[in-house]
């Protein structure tokens, strides 16, 4: 997602960055559901 971020930012699309942001939150928050403490 931070290659997705860079790439956005080179190409002048600054409007790709919260859906961008967005995305790796989600991800990040699955992430830790799956193998975070309570995790199986």
């Amino acid at each position: 997602m931070a290659l997705a971020a860079a790439m956005h930012l080179r190409r002048k699309e600054p409007s790709g960055l919260p859906v961008t942001s967005i995305l790796f939150v989600l991800a990040a928050l699955v992430a830790v559901g799956r193998f975070g403490p309570y995790g199986w």
